[in-house]
């Protein structure tokens, strides 16, 4: 995954049925952790 968004970005992030088709999960995992704000929301419903 490339996530093109500049660091601490974001308040919040969620996924719905979509990890499980990421090659790379633990990357995926690490690109939305760096987008987002100390503090912030994530969620996922794989």
């Amino acid at each position: 995954m490339d996530i093109s968004e500049e660091a601490n970005s974001y308040d919040a992030a969620f996924l719905i049925e979509a990890m499980c088709h990421a090659p790379n999960k633990t990357r995926a995992f690490s690109d939305v952790y760096q987008i987002l704000r100390p503090g912030s929301l994530f969620a996922g419903y794989d």
